[in-house]
């Protein structure tokens, strides 16, 4: 009688098993059947070769960080300064290794970093970069 009692408590212990797992697939079922198909990847914009032949481009042509001449006169007008003369004598005297010592040279020096500073990022740096290939030039007649 005490084997019969386990083999009853046995099999009735693995028919609840089975319900369970007889549960457990039809809810996985029913979660898979749910699930959405994957989106297609994104074809581009309308002109795909136009894009292309941007992107080629941007990564097969040498890029100009500045135009060929720079002079300070077009550097001035760009800041916007009110005496571009000022400007590029004040300039040249630094590119010598001479503290310009006149007030007004010295206003207008202070005027461009201002105005630099108070640009966005990517016009300062540029000015930035301008401004360092000009002093790295020579100095042709003052």
């Amino acid at each position: 009688m005490n084997i019969t009692l386990q083999s009853d408590a046995m099999r009735e212990l693995m028919q609840r098993l089975d319900k369970l797992n007889e549960a457990d697939s039809v809810v996985q079922d029913a979660a898979a059947n749910t699930e959405s198909e994957p989106e297609a990847p994104e074809t581009g914009t309308e002109d795909q070769v136009k894009d292309d032949t941007e992107i080629e481009d941007v990564m097969t042509e040498p890029k100009s960080s500045a135009p060929a001449k720079i002079s300070l006169q077009t550097l001035a007008s760009d800041l916007g300064l009110e005496n571009t003369a000022l400007f590029k004598s004040a300039f040249n005297q630094l590119r010598s290794g001479i503290e310009p010592t006149d007030q007004d040279q010295i206003r207008e020096l202070a005027s461009a970093f201002t105005k630099i500073m108070n640009t966005d990022t990517s016009t300062a740096q540029r000015v930035v970069n301008r401004l360092r290939m000009i002093y790295q030039k020579p100095l042709t007649g003052i």
